[in-house]
């Protein structure tokens, strides 16, 4: 039995062919969005929606996808790879956006901005905060990490000082 909540978001995605192109905002409705997923796997998701309706999909950068590279670092709400202290880009989960949202990546200012209110954002990140330790973690997903990612894991930095590699003293 699926018990995964979905929700339906909008998304204002800039959109440019060249430097010398002016540029402009597409605005997407996207259906049936998992909260399990992360903000990246919805960016997937959807970019399999474009290109099966023979649209151009949204460029995005990621490598690890578990918080260590920083490869998908950009601003979300003005704050550097993401929402949370410590937090990537892949670590933000669509559980903590709401049905109806509008989600704003601007490419030129390398920004996502989330259309609520820093007070909802605040009361959804309390809320979160309370599961403790589960907090921010991803639910009903069993992602296996390599060996080597691991081990790479033990000797960075969080993505939010860099990610780059902690020698010990």
């Amino acid at each position: 039995m699926n018990n995964h909540k979905t929700i339906n978001i909008t998304m204002k995605v800039w959109r440019q062919q060249s430097p010398e192109d002016r540029g402009r905002f597409e605005t997407i409705p996207v259906e049936g969005v998992d909260t399990h997923s992360s903000f990246l796997e919805m960016l997937d998701f959807l970019n399999e929606k474009l290109i099966l309706e023979d649209k151009e999909p949204i460029e995005f950068d990621n490598d690890c996808r578990e918080g260590i590279c920083g490869t998908c670092g950009m601003m979300v709400n003005g704050i550097p790879h993401g929402h949370g202290k410590g937090m990537t880009v892949c670590q933000l989960h669509m559980r903590e956006f709401n049905d109806g949202d509008t989600i704003e990546i601007s490419i030129p200012d390398r920004t996502i901005n989330i259309s609520i209110s820093k007070n909802e954002l605040e009361a959804r990140r309390k809320k979160e905060m309370e599961k403790g330790n589960d907090a921010f973690k991803p639910v009903g997903r069993d992602r296996k990490a390599s060996d080597a990612l691991k081990a790479y894991a033990l000797f960075a930095s969080s993505a939010d000082k860099g990610a780059v590699r902690v020698l010990p003293e």
